[in-house]
């Protein structure tokens, strides 16, 4: 846990921030203690596996901003492209079903 200024960083194991008695819980807890109030509105949280957010609170997003904008650019092309193979796949013959998924899913994973 680190905190500079006004923002407080938390990384780690998800068992070890999210839920009961834990680090998100706790901090929250001992801000209260003395008088702080965080506002919830700001918290981000992002995570770098599938499953990392899982346990999360339901009040905290999971977002982060993309400030270039070039990789703005490719993020969005990505997708679109994935959104467009997903509607493909939806679409497809039953003969084809099969590689629109894959390419639907590859797409998604590019994006």
């Amino acid at each position: 846990m680190r905190a500079q200024q006004d923002d407080i960083t938390i990384f780690g194991d998800p068992a070890e921030i999210f839920g009961p008695g834990k680090a998100l819980e706790t901090i929250l807890v001992e801000l209260r203690k003395v008088d702080l109030e965080p506002n919830k509105e700001k918290f981000q949280v992002f995570g770098t596996t599938d499953d990392a957010c899982a346990n999360k609170p339901e009040w905290l997003d999971e977002t982060f901003a993309i400030t270039d904008p070039v990789v703005k650019a490719r993020v969005e092309t990505a997708e679109a492209e994935a959104a467009a193979a997903a509607e493909a796949a939806a679409a497809a013959s039953p003969e084809n079903a099969t590689a629109a998924a894959a390419t639907a899913a590859e797409a998604k994973e590019a994006a």
